[in-house]
């Protein structure tokens, strides 16, 4: 059970820059007692008392949701990336015939995915590859070869030709893509007793011409202060009028992500997560040391988050998509405190250790579901303890989240969200998803 609040956490902290957002006013992840918390006296927030009463049902609401997600899904064209896709699915092989490293397939694998799947986190992985593959001295000649060379692909070979110093260019069939970089900025840091030193380039850019025509443009801003203050952040211009935007900051104080994705200057979607734990950027907080007896030094390994369970404070996140918003805030240090007094309580596989956790988790983490358009609450949502049989006949619980309607309705995700509901949807998605398939 205790992987459920580290998921939790990790949730809150990383994983929702898949998504989009911009900073809400009253977060400030260099205070520990407010690190991005929802204001409750915010007029936008649908705990506040003062918000309209609700005025749909959970019936009429199905209706409403079915409407969002479809406006949402009918924003995205996939002709409008469909050059772009198969332009660099082509590199992604031509590129296995000439000595490159792994890592340019990788970044180009990345921006493929990013595009097709419209992810602003593979576009933060791009930006993480190009930042950490490229930081050893991105001019040095015996770190970085390609610098300063354009590379055409001919029959199977790949011809090299002097060019600019500080970009890459690679050109095929009728695209050429270029990856540039602009000064560096000098860093040192120690680790494990050895000084290294470091280049980093202010920003690094990689664009995608087809024909002439700009298809993709993704500047990587490396935004690093020093090797414990750091905020990556890259924008992504795509042909069709979308731009994503995604960046992840983390100091000594926190951890924060946000993302977002407009199309022709209207907001599509946005999201931020924002977490106090201290000292999340020290790697030797993460790092276990460990020497092998095979080969006689030291190995190092990411050890179990136990630093994350025993660290970490609260959270917030926000996630809109078009005029809905789902917004969560959470007290996890009190959280993981308390379930440990739990385990030491009950037996784990007992009912009565389920409710006291769910009961738990409801008091000290705060979901719920809006209209940002008119601060109309949809639901909340909450957990719930679910009494299976197992093939023995014997009781087994788990905990699922649920849907609290603000009229005492309540719903699990499954029977909520049927087919039957939002058929229109899922025919869309499907249409969607071959589309993808077909690219």
């Amino acid at each position: 059970m205790k992987k459920l609040f580290y998921s939790l956490a990790l949730c809150a902290a990383m994983t929702l820059s898949m998504v989009a957002c911009g900073p809400k006013d009253d977060a400030n992840p260099n205070d520990p007692n407010n690190p991005g918390q929802i204001d409750p006296n915010n007029p936008n927030n649908p705990n506040n008392p003062n918000n309209p009463s609700p005025e749909l049902t959970p019936g009429e609401h199905k209706a409403k949701l079915e409407d969002i997600a479809l406006e949402f899904i009918d924003s995205f064209n996939i002709s409008d990336v469909e050059d772009a896709v198969n332009a660099l699915y082509n590199l992604s092989d031509y590129l296995e015939y000439g000595d490159f490293p792994d890592y340019y397939s990788n970044m180009i694998k990345d921006i493929v995915n990013g595009i097709k799947d419209m992810s602003t986190a593979d576009f933060m992985s791009f930006a993480t590859r190009a930042s950490e593959d490229f930081v050893i001295d991105i001019n040095d000649p015996d770190t970085n070869p390609y610098a300063g060379y354009s590379y055409t692909y001919d029959d199977y070979e790949w011809v090299e030709k002097k060019t600019n110093d500080k970009s890459v260019k690679l050109i095929w069939d009728n695209a050429e893509a270029t990856l540039s970089w602009d000064d560096t900025k000098r860093f040192e840091y120690e680790f494990d007793d050895v000084d290294y030193i470091v280049y980093v380039p202010k920003n690094i850019t990689f664009t995608l011409n087809i024909a002439g025509s700009e298809h993709v443009k993704a500047v990587v801003a490396t935004n690093i202060t020093d090797v414990k203050t750091l905020a990556p952040a890259v924008e992504v211009k795509l042909n069709g009028g979308y731009v994503l935007n995604t960046s992840n900051s983390a100091n000594n104080k926190g951890v924060e992500s946000h993302s977002s994705i407009k199309k022709n200057g209207k907001s599509l979607m946005s999201a931020v997560s924002v977490v106090a734990i201290n000292d999340a950027t020290d790697i030797d907080n993460w790092l276990e040391e460990e020497y092998c007896e095979y080969c006689y030094e030291n190995h190092y390994y990411f050890a179990s988050p136990e630093y994350l369970g025993n660290n970490l404070k609260t959270g917030s996140a926000q996630i809109d998509i078009l005029s809905l918003s789902i917004v969560a805030s959470g007290d996890f240090r009190g959280l993981y405190d308390k379930y440990e007094d739990l385990e030491k309580k009950y037996d784990d596989d007992s009912k009565e250790f389920y409710k006291e956790v769910c009961e738990l988790i409801n008091d000290s983490v705060t979901a719920v579901v809006m209209y940002n358009d008119t601060n109309e609450k949809v639901a909340n949502i909450v957990a719930q303890v679910v009494t299976y049989n197992d093939y023995y006949g014997y009781d087994e619980y788990y905990i699922e989240p649920i849907l609290l309607f603000p009229d005492g309705s309540k719903y699990a995700f499954e029977d909520y969200f049927t087919e039957r509901a939002f058929g229109d949807l899922l025919d869309k998605l499907e249409e969607i998803a071959e589309e993808v398939e077909d690219l």
